[in-house]
């Protein structure tokens, strides 16, 4: 073999080493770019998920709170004035910074649009630290209102739609008909949801019948009387809902 041949070898394998060089270079950058775009998508989608999941929370809807507004300001002054002024302030902070945030995203899905990664990254880093804050604030509001949650679950009991506050955690209505015979019935109402139980005493004091012992949610109920089995006589209808009691007079008349 000639040294022109050898030689012209030589630059024809460097030449193909060096296209493969190349074509494998861009393959890489083309796989970066893909990544790198992929990787923005994927924070905005987890962005987009974590607005709802994280940052739609009210107070009011809380399982700790569940208190119209009338109610909440009672609650409120039962507190320690600091307290009260530090769990309003931890509330307002996290609406200002779920504002914030709802901006963010809106912004944030402008740049996935854009396919602006540089950006995105940038709006996700300040959604993180908005999100810390969040927790913080969060973190507060939960330690406060654990201390303090018996006091929430009183004003729950006691507190009225205007606010007022009283012995009002169970109201009663007259039993119908009485006398009765075999037949009555009586309704009761609940601030809260309570485990209630009713029964009727004889004048010995009794259990002659359990009419009802399970959890009632809040509100009014209205109750079915059975007094089949019970002689006449004077007895009495005994209700009472967690701390609340209330007694009514029921008189059985017609059986022998």
């Amino acid at each position: 073999m000639s040294p022109n041949t050898r030689t012209g070898i030589r630059v024809n394998s460097l030449i193909l080493i060096l296209y493969i060089l190349m074509k494998t270079l861009k393959q890489i950058s083309l796989v970066m770019a893909l990544m790198v775009i992929t990787s923005g998508l994927t924070l905005a989608q987890r962005g987009h998920r974590l607005s709802i999941d994280s940052t739609k929370w009210h107070p009011r809807a809380d399982r700790h709170f569940d208190l119209g507004d009338s109610c909440w300001k009672v609650f409120l002054s039962d507190l320690p004035a600091d307290t009260a002024q530090m769990l309003t302030g931890a509330i307002d902070n996290r609406r200002d910074v779920e504002v914030k945030v709802d901006s963010l995203q809106k912004d944030l899905r402008a740049a996935r649009r854009a396919k602006d990664t540089v950006l995105m990254h940038a709006i996700w880093a300040q959604i993180k630290d908005d999100f810390g804050k969040m927790r913080d604030d969060r973190k507060q509001i939960d330690s406060i209102i654990d201390k303090y949650h018996k006091v929430l679950v009183e004003v729950r009991r006691t507190c009225d739609n205007d606010g007022k506050k009283g012995t009002i955690g169970l109201k009663v209505t007259p039993i119908v008909p009485n006398p009765a015979t075999t037949k009555a019935h009586f309704s009761y109402t609940i601030n809260a949801d309570e485990d209630v139980l009713i029964q009727i005493f004889d004048q010995g004091g009794n259990v002659v019948k359990t009419i009802f012992n399970a959890h009632a949610d809040q509100g009014e109920h209205d109750v079915q009387l059975d007094l089949s089995g019970l002689k006449s006589g004077v007895y009495l209808l005994r209700i009472q809902a967690g701390p609340d009691v209330n007694t009514l007079k029921l008189v059985i008349a017609g059986k022998n």
